[in-house]
């Protein structure tokens, strides 16, 4: 992850960079392992099984061992051996049959990598043909970048932020260009991966579905009166895009704020070559082949900004665009933050506000000089200049007022080095010193004078240069600006409006153009009288040189005599040098040939040799080489007769393999055949089951509904008949029973039908009312209970006559809370009772 050192950069994910470099990939073919070899089975135990049986049965025939000392220890011996050797034999036989079960595995899992490595045989080939053909190295970018978009995250939010002027105008061409596909105010989340990122703008493509987002750095930011400059700021955004494009399947392209005022048409032209570059055909690039390459600006660091705010860079290219006013700029601070946090480290005040308000005169006489004093007693002359600087903005005036200030202190030293060598001459005429002394004081001053405006001459002409050439500039900046802003407006409206307006604008501003030229006019009439008279006075001032400004002269002349003197000295010692420098050369470079001839004929004798000796050892190989050429032919041939003959027994097992499989596939094809018909037939019958039960209880539904409970009770004892296990027949003869009065027979019923369905809501609702109406009405409060438990459908009556319960076992209390209850689930009868008897 190497941070770009240029503006603009493009960051595309990793996969895609990869793709468009690497052609088909070739999947890697990886060597077969060999065919596994068949176990080979263990006999040991059963042989010694044997061998312990037959000495066993040899012995308990023969009459003498049974008579001897030893028969009682031998007949222990042989059957703890016997015993030994059946458990050996146990393991035998399950080792072999798990040994034949691993061989099985793992012959089954040869031939599958068998049948891969074909199939990757196959492919590698394919990917190898492709990989010559253009069209398909083409076709297979084109699949694999519209794949890795496919799954790019496009959860994108609304946010709310505001643009700066240079976002605003580049805007406007992105629509122009990209129309309909640029997105305001987005942000985009991804908790799980912690990102929050807000682009200033995003392109959304449609085919293949690429997000892009386009983000224009600042070098430092305005917030009200502060420059705002975030230390780290960039490396920690750049890590931010670099997440982005990789983990979020995005495209970041990063422009300079500089690139977009200047270069608008050549940033958009970037972004449809980057595009172009990800579709790979030429699509949105037509457009701008007219259209030169966009400039690259170097992505500045710590140093770089802070030489940026001194310049006033940013100010200055927004200002030359017609973006901001002087007024934005006319007091601000500057602060430098730590990123992640808003304490300020330093704060540096820039331009007072009092700058707008000074006039060029005020300019001019704030470089002149304060204080000058001049030491008339002879025996130290110094001029102390004061200057006295403020910060007004402009770095390139107060680099001309210090080179002034050099200059004068230079001259400074000149005249303090004068004055001491003019002191052995003013000692001899002590009498004319004082006249001497006035009369050069007052010509060094009127020099100075002279130097001095002349300085300010210049430094004046220069600034108003500077000044010309960047209103001037400005101007045309922002013609360019205004024009560009005409040019792409939304509505023909606006378009007529600013066209009014700005041709005003442009009239005022070439009056005011022509009243500049001839105030500039002016202005050079009257310095080029100054200068004249300036000459002149320079002339006079040049008449009136003292005798120590002529001793001084000679004292130059003589120094530079001298100094030619001594130049004429080194550069003849400077040539006899170079002459025994080149006698060297002459010398070290015959050494150099006669080495260079030996070496030859050594290097001559030494190859002769070695092509001898190479001449040998060629022999020597070939000779071997055929008597291993012989050796390796023998060895293939009984090598080919072995493999032919392992070949022929394989395809014999593997034939036998596959019939086997074929047979037990048969078998067990039939089986499941036979377990579907089974199935089928016990589908069927469940469903006429279900079919009878379902006419068994509709008619006994009906009977209910009509009250027929003779029927009722005959067609319950034929459902119960077929249906012995079903609850529903007891449960509806328990309901005759009970509207019979018969309440005993009720219960038995309803025991019957919860012993098969303990969760029937309904026979344990008949129960507990069989119950209430025997005058048991504990246990008819239980059942209550346990129907509103199992979510009874019809809680209410539960509730209700749970009360009755308690009214009878007079339990006021409680009987009051279960009718309350029924009646908050709109229990009418509860209603009622609650108003007659607990009103």
């Amino acid at each position: 992850m190497n941070k770009p050192e240029f503006y603009p950069y493009v960051l595309l994910p990793e996969e895609i960079e990869k793709v468009k470099i690497e052609g088909i990939p070739v999947p890697e073919l990886r060597d077969l392992p060999e065919f596994p070899e068949k176990p080979k089975k263990r006999f040991l135990g059963t042989i010694i099984l044997i061998v312990s049986i037959g000495i066993m049965i040899l012995l308990g025939s023969t009459h003498i061992i049974k008579s001897s000392f030893y028969s009682n220890t031998i007949t222990y011996l042989a059957f703890f051996i016997s015993l030994v050797s059946l458990t050996a034999t146990v393991f035998e036989i399950m080792h072999n049959s798990k040994a034949k079960k691993q061989y099985r595995i793992a012959v089954k899992l040869y031939n599958e990598l068998k049948a891969e490595r074909e199939q990757i045989k196959e492919e590698r080939r394919k990917a190898i043909e492709d990989n010559n053909n253009q069209k398909a190295i083409d076709a297979y970018r084109h699949s694999a970048i519209n794949t890795y978009f496919k799954y790019s995250y496009n959860k994108i939010q609304i946010g709310q932020r505001e643009y700066t002027p240079a976002q605003k105008r580049f805007l406007i061409f992105l629509e122009e260009y990209f129309e309909g596909k640029i997105l305001e105010n987005a942000r985009i989340t991804h908790e799980l991966k912690e990102i929050d990122y807000s682009p200033d703008f995003i392109l959304k493509l449609d085919n293949p579905k690429v997000n892009i987002a386009i983000d224009i750095e600042e070098p430092y930011t305005f917030e009200g009166k502060k420059i705002v400059v975030k230390k780290n700021h960039s490396d920690q955004a750049y890590k931010l895009r670099y997440k982005v494009t990789n983990e979020l399947r995005w495209v970041c392209i990063v422009f300079n704020e500089e690139q977009v005022v200047t270069q608008p048409t050549e940033s958009c032209k970037l972004i449809a070559h980057a595009i172009d570059e990800i579709l790979l055909k030429e699509k949105y690039s037509k457009q701008f082949k007219a259209v030169n390459k966009i400039k690259r600006a170097e992505i500045p660091g710590q140093r770089e900004l802070s030489a940026f705010i001194r310049n006033k860079y940013r100010e200055n290219y927004l200002l030359a665009a017609g973006l901001i006013d002087e007024a934005d700029i006319s007091s601000l601070e500057v602060e430098i933050r730590k990123n992640g946090s808003d304490e300020t480290e330093k704060i540096i005040k820039t331009s007072p506000e009092q700058q707008s308000k000074k006039t060029e005169d005020k300019k001019i006489n704030d470089l002149k000089d304060k204080k000058s004093i001049i030491d008339t007693k002879g025996k130290s002359k110094s001029i102390i200049i004061e200057k006295k600087e403020e910060e007004n903005g402009d770095i390139e005036q107060l680099e001309i007022a210090k080179k002034a200030a050099e200059k004068f202190k230079v001259e400074k030293k000149e005249v303090e080095n004068e004055n001491s060598r003019e002191k052995e001459t003013l000692k001899v005429n002590k009498r004319e010193s004082t006249q001497k002394e006035k009369s050069e004081a007052t010509d060094i001053d009127k020099k100075k004078q002279n130097v001095k405006k002349e300085l300010l001459k210049s430094i004046e002409a220069k600034l108003e240069e500077e000044k010309r050439s960047k209103t001037t500039k400005r101007i045309s900046l922002k013609k360019e600006a205004e024009k560009l802003n005409i040019l792409y407006s939304k509505t023909k409206e606006n378009k007529d409006v600013n066209l009014r307006q700005k041709e005003k604008e442009r009239i005022a501003d070439e009056k005011a153009e022509k009243e500049r030229l001839e105030k500039e006019r002016i202005e050079k009439v009257r310095l080029e009288k100054e200068r004249l008279l300036q000459k002149k006075e320079k002339e006079e001032a040049n008449q009136k040189l003292s005798l120590a400004e002529k001793a001084k002269l000679k004292r130059d002349e003589h120094v530079k005599e001298r100094v030619a003197e001594e130049k004429a000295e080194k550069e003849r010692l400077d040539r006899e040098l170079q002459e025994k420098l080149n006698a060297e050369k002459e010398s070290i470079a015959k050494e150099k040939a006669e080495k260079e001839k030996l070496e030859q004929e050594r290097i001559a004798k030494e190859n002769a040799q070695k092509e001898k000796l190479e001449k040998e050892r060629l022999i020597k190989e070939k000779a071997k080489k055929e008597q291993y050429e012989k050796d390796r032919i023998a060895k293939e041939k009984a090598k080919k007769g072995r493999l032919e003959q392992e070949r022929l027994l394989k395809e014999k097992a593997e034939n036998e393999r596959l019939e086997q499989e074929r047979l037990a596939k048969e078998k067990a094809e039939q089986e499941r055949i036979e377990k579907m018909q089974k199935d089928l037939e016990e589908k069927q019958k469940i469903e006429a089951r279900n079919r009878l039960m379902e006419k068994y209880k509709k008619q006994i539904e009906v009977l209910v509904a009509n009250k027929q409970w003779d029927m009722l009770f005959d067609a319950c004892n034929e459902a119960i008949k077929e249906f012995p296990y079903w609850e529903w027949p007891y449960y509806r003869r328990s309901t005759m029973h009970g509207n019979k009065g018969q309440f005993v027979d009720a219960i038995e019923d309803c025991n019957r039908a919860l012993s098969i369905n303990p969760k029937l809501t309904d026979a344990v609702y008949n129960r507990a009312t069989a119950k209430f109406y025997l005058q048991k009405y504990e246990e008819a409060l239980e059942d209550y209970q346990k129907c509103i438990d199992l979510n009874y459908k019809n809680s209410a009556e539960a509730y209700f006559n749970r009360g009755l319960c308690f009214q009878n076992l007079n339990q006021p209390k409680k009987a009051f809370r279960e009718f309350v209850k029924a009646k908050n689930l709109g229990n009418i009868k509860a209603i009622d009772i609650l108003n007659s008897q607990y009103s």
